[in-house]
């Protein structure tokens, strides 16, 4: 560290005896860390970050005066809208098979819209599962789409590639986030948003960034039946309705999460900081 003139952490939980000789060395260490909910890890060593960046002030659920908003970091060059044809009735969603996804509550919508329906919603699943509960969970999903007689119409394709992710954003109408526990802001979300793809959402920390669209765009977790009225309602826009819902969704992610911007501001915060302890 004799060479450093400061200390980022992304996510991380595991820095050890790094975060107490950068103190004595008076070092800036940052910590960013956007989750809905913490380890008592962070709030144990948070006298010795100088700063803690997060996504948006309810990203990081502990009051301290450490606390910046930075924003998300999203590559808005990378993840753009492109000029192949999306299908018309598809849904996306993309993230690990995890409980706290809400798929079980995303195919149950799907089971409400497409029963008895001649021109069905598609609906395609991006995520791999780990543990031995997302392994339970993707055997429970499997017949849960068998059972509602979605095996035609929903589909669980496994773990997608990152640089594939603005492809198969780019193929859908709709990119669906049904999410039911406590989480910051969904990456996949944003980089949907920045592809110019309208999204839903069941996390309600989306909600100010949805503004005027909020009412169509937000869905409270574990409400299959309304979930499936927004689906339903989205589907009734025109092209052009859906085309500016996702011309601003993308002007918000360019506004206050692309990853220039954020790489600027931390920058920005390490040079204050530097300047306060010279």
């Amino acid at each position: 560290l004799r060479k450093v003139d400061g200390v980022f952490i992304h996510q991380g939980q595991i820095w050890g005896l790094l975060i107490f000789y950068a103190k004595l060395r008076r070092i800036p260490v940052i910590l960013f860390k956007a989750h809905g909910s913490m380890p008592p890890t962070v709030k144990h060593y948070l006298p010795f970050f100088t700063a803690i960046t997060t996504t948006t002030d309810d990203t990081f659920p502990i009051d301290t005066d450490k606390k910046i908003a930075v924003g998300q970091g999203i590559d808005t060059g990378k993840f753009v809208k492109l000029s192949s044809p999306a299908e018309p009735r598809l849904i996306v969603s993309a993230g690990r098979i995890s409980k706290v996804k809400g798929y079980e509550v995303l195919i149950e919508a799907l089971g409400i819209l497409n029963k008895g329906n001649n021109d069905p919603i598609y609906l395609k699943i991006y995520g791999e599962a780990y543990s031995n509960n997302d392994l339970s969970l993707l055997v429970k999903l499997k017949r849960k789409i068998s059972d509602l007689n979605l095996a035609h119409t929903v589909s669980l394709e496994g773990v997608i590639a990152n640089d594939r992710m603005p492809e198969m954003l780019n193929s859908a109408a709709l990119y669906v986030n049904a999410s039911t526990g406590p989480s910051a802001l969904d990456k996949s979300v944003l980089e949907a948003m920045a592809c110019e793809l309208p999204v839903i959402s069941c996390n309600p920390k989306f909600r100010p960034l949805f503004k005027d669209y909020d009412s169509l765009l937000y869905c409270p977790p574990n409400e299959a039946h309304l979930l499936a009225e927004k689906i339903e309602k989205f589907f009734t826009l025109s092209v052009t309705e859906r085309n500016q819902i996702g011309n601003d969704l993308r002007s918000v992610v360019v506004a206050d999460h692309d990853v220039n911007r954020l790489m600027d501001r931390v920058i920005e915060i390490f040079k204050n900081f530097s300047i306060a302890q010279s």
